[in-house]
């Protein structure tokens, strides 16, 4: 995730903002009286174990904060993403005038009446559980994995994600 400094400030003055994050906000104390983690540092964790694949365990290293406060905020922040986030920028075309704005490089290539490009994206789980390890566990990556069908243009706009699945589900 490679996010302009801009892009990445708006977002986390929205995740304050959000009350899924309230544990976080700015200035909340927690059980003990303690500051609480940065939210941007959460934010930053998010984004690295997203992007690449990053374990709590090194977070921990790099932020001082906990694994277990890394993933409860990555776990709220996939709900936000999957929810919030995904509202926000993934609009598929309802009607043929908002197709076509989308069909322009297919027709440039030879290929008119295409819209979008789709193919399957692994999200390689270094952490799952046992009882689930076989499911999330790919032929093609021979490690554990969640896969989403992603629909996109040439611009890298997104018309349309799944909700993501186990690896094993995908190809088959």
């Amino acid at each position: 995730f490679r996010l302009p400094y801009d892009h990445w400030k708006d977002l986390v003055h929205e995740l304050d903002n959000y009350d899924n994050f309230k544990a976080w906000k700015r200035g909340t104390l927690d059980c003990c009286f303690q500051k609480a983690s940065p939210i941007e540092l959460l934010a930053l964790g998010a984004l690295r174990t997203l992007g690449r694949g990053t374990t709590f365990d090194s977070l921990e290293e790099m932020t001082f904060i906990s694994e277990r406060t890394h993933r409860r905020f990555l776990k709220k922040f996939i709900k936000y993403g999957s929810t919030v986030l995904y509202q926000r920028y993934v609009r598929y075309p309802i009607n043929s005038s908002q197709a076509d704005i989308h069909m322009r490089e297919f027709t440039a290539a030879g290929l008119p009446g295409n819209v979008c490009s789709t193919d399957a994206t692994n999200i390689i789980m270094r952490c799952c559980k046992f009882a689930v390890r076989q499911v999330h566990s790919g032929f093609k990556l021979k490690k554990t994995a969640r896969t989403f069908n992603v629909s996109s243009n040439h611009r890298r706009y997104i018309l349309h994600s799944t909700p993501g699945h186990p690896s094993t589900f995908n190809d088959e």
